[in-house]
């Protein structure tokens, strides 16, 4: 896969780093205003490349990893119809004060950008959640995968499987708020059985999934094994 990112921080240096293990060319951008992006991205992802995404080559997938408030009003020139992963989340010292009524960061973002084919995924796991995780974990960790188009879906899902991780379908962009910060799944790592527990059954693509068995050790109040936990350690972390 020809794989690109949109900023070389903490997540989108690991995805960069795992995305090249798994064997994927990557191209890296940095956000609007960075400085020395080469040289950080010589250091944090070894082996690959970067260039302004006006300037990159057909990617088959991208990736934003930037603050919210920079996704939402910076230039993104890609060509139309591109799959975009977008893995940002709202962080009030840097966003400022969160949308009220309840719209999903990336409900903003598409419509910021409606020339993109947008998937949500990647922003409920940390990134040192991910940068721990072996290749090989089994059984995998989840990641959700919420999209209006079902052919970017499966471009974001192979691409979070080449990363080995599991993908797991999370319903549309309406439906991401599950992946978002007070959604059920948002900072913990998860196995796919953890998952289909943690997130309400309304979502349509997971009633379609088989319950996880019944003897597999579960929390009684009907959360993830250390969910609370995970979440705190990960706010503590970002802060």
């Amino acid at each position: 896969m020809n794989v690109g990112i949109i900023g070389i921080g903490k997540l989108g240096s690991v995805l960069g780093r795992r995305a090249v293990t798994a064997g994927h060319r990557v191209v890296l951008a940095g956000r609007p205003g960075a400085e020395m992006t080469d040289l950080v991205a010589a250091v944090m992802v070894p082996g690959a490349e970067v260039a302004p995404v006006s300037e990159w080559p057909g990617v088959d997938v991208a990736v934003l990893a930037v603050p919210l408030s920079v996704a939402l009003r910076m230039d993104l020139p890609l060509p139309d119809g591109t799959v975009v992963i977008d893995a940002t989340n709202h962080w009030t010292p840097v966003d400022g004060e969160p949308v009220v009524d309840g719209t999903p960061s990336t409900v903003r973002v598409a419509g910021a950008h409606p020339r993109l084919r947008w998937v949500k995924a990647l922003n409920h796991l940390g990134y040192h959640d991910l940068e721990d995780l072996p290749r090989q974990a089994e059984p995998a960790i989840a990641v959700g995968i919420a999209a209006d188009d079902a052919n970017a879906a499966a471009a974001a899902a192979a691409f979070v499987a080449s990363l080995g991780l599991d993908p797991v379908p999370a319903g549309t962009l309406a439906d991401s708020r599950i992946l978002e910060e007070g959604g059920p799944v948002f900072g913990a790592p998860l196995t796919r059985a953890q998952w289909q527990r943690a997130v309400p059954r309304s979502v349509p693509e997971l009633q379609q999934q088989p319950a996880p068995s019944a003897h597999e050790n579960h929390d009684p109040r009907g959360e993830p094994p250390g969910l609370q936990e995970h979440q705190a350690h990960r706010r503590q972390r970002q802060g």
